[in-house]
């Protein structure tokens, strides 16, 4: 993507967003500079597990306004092409939270994004039923034979016994197979709600059930969220996709969890750091969960939960303690953060922008460009450098910057700090 394939139109909304805070997702990659090699190493290890049928666990580390959510929604974009099922979850107090852990696998459920353009879990499925029954030659509006039908039921429930998928998944999901082949859409829909967001309990008619009995099948509680997952990861696969990718944001609310819940959390995050079961472990998935440096400096977050700070530190690369290593646990920004240079890159890729949009860019606004670029870059603000320049910039070229710059920009710099205060206090 590039910005002579963009619209006028496009181009507003991204503006737009940047103005906001954050650019859109499917346009991330193109605002994209100084932390490619980040990103090229991390697909080469989704790559590989893939190829391994792996489970991998990474943290995104930088400081409020450097590149974390825009990394994760590069990594997004990047999975979809390649042929992933991306999921990505926004954590949220008392709805979407790590120590409450099937609310978590509900909000990936939910969020799921698959090429076709609709979202969710049950579209997963359905696009699996089609699939599944496409490789045995059943397709709709063609004639098939029993034998046939038969053969495609099979290879479901030895999919899901190769895969030690049990009770309550596996007859769910043979169940809805089975509707689906005799187009029951009402059971279908029931038993695929079942599978994705509901809190409800679903009832297998006796048509579909094992030995011609109905079943009823009670809410996937928490004590199944973890099994909830690795079903989740198996039915990407078994619909033909690579594997499954998990963007988590906003991991710094744990921090302001109680002290119980802040634990439960970390104990959680170290189960799936640790998880190498291959019977238990969701095939072909990689986590990638983004934190400010607080937490993995303050005493009270991460330092508070050894087990987890130990497996999570980053590592040296072999050329010594100062170098970095791109495939190490934590992909740290802040260590390779955007110098002048980046900073000028990015700030060309938004005048292109305003200009598309627009038609055209203020007059003499080179000069203030000039100073906005040095006062970050040889400032010491507490907001990163990438969000505040977008912040600048998009002000700037929208008129709304006045008088002394360098005052402006630590006036922008405490506002998007207060804001960021708000969010996390709930207020």
């Amino acid at each position: 993507m590039n910005i002579e394939t963009l619209s006028a139109s496009d181009a507003r909304r991204i503006l737009k967003a940047l103005g906001s805070g954050s650019a859109p997702a499917e346009y991330a990659r193109l605002l994209l500079v100084g932390q490619k090699q980040w990103l090229d190493t991390a697909i080469q290890m989704m790559t590989e597990t893939a190829e391994d049928r792996d489970f991998e666990v990474r943290f995104v580390r930088a400081r409020y306004g450097g590149g974390k959510t825009h990394f994760l929604y590069c990594m997004e974009q990047e999975a979809k092409e390649r042929g992933w099922v991306p999921s990505f979850v926004l954590l949220k107090r008392d709805l979407v939270e790590l120590d409450r852990f099937s609310s978590f696998v509900r909000e990936v459920a939910r969020s799921i994004s698959l090429p076709s353009g609709r979202a969710g879990l049950a579209f997963l499925i359905d696009e699996a039923f089609v699939a599944h029954s496409g490789r045995h030659g059943i397709v709709a509006g063609k004639t098939v034979s029993l034998m046939t039908i038969e053969q495609a039921q099979r290879g479901l429930v030895e999919y899901c016994s190769r895969n030690f998928i049990a009770a309550p998944f596996q007859p769910a999901l043979c169940a809805a197979y089975r509707a689906h082949l005799q187009n029951d859409r009402p059971q279908v829909d029931r038993l695929l709600e079942w599978f994705g967001t509901s809190d409800s309990p679903a009832v297998i008619d006796s048509r579909y059930g094992p030995g011609g009995e109905s079943i009823k099948l009670k809410s996937i509680g928490p004590n199944l969220a973890e099994e909830h997952l690795r079903v989740i990861a198996l039915i990407c696969e078994f619909a033909g996709h690579r594997g499954l990718f998990i963007g988590v944001d906003e991991l710094e609310l744990i921090g302001r969890l109680p002290s119980q819940r802040k634990a439960n959390s970390f104990q959680t995050l170290r189960a799936l750091v640790d998880q190498n079961n291959s019977r238990r472990q969701p095939p072909a998935t990689c986590i990638f969960l983004a934190a400010t440096p607080e937490m993995f400096e303050d005493p009270d977050k991460f330092p508070s939960y050894k087990a987890l700070q130990d497996r999570i530190e980053s590592l040296p690369s072999l050329g010594g303690v100062n170098s970095i290593n791109y495939r190490a646990t934590v992909v740290d920004l802040d260590r390779t953060q955007l110098d002048k240079g980046n900073l000028r890159s990015l700030a060309h890729t938004l005048l292109k922008l305003h200009q598309l949009a627009f038609g055209q860019v203020p007059p003499d606004i080179d000069k203030s460009v000039e100073v906005i670029l040095t006062q970050i870059a040889s400032g010491k603000y507490v907001m990163a450098r990438p969000r505040l320049l977008c912040r600048c910039m998009t002000d700037l070229l929208n008129g709304h910057f006045a008088g002394d710059l360098s005052v402006a920009i630590a006036s922008r710099a405490h506002e998007l700090q207060d804001k960021r205060e708000k969010e996390l206090s709930g207020k």
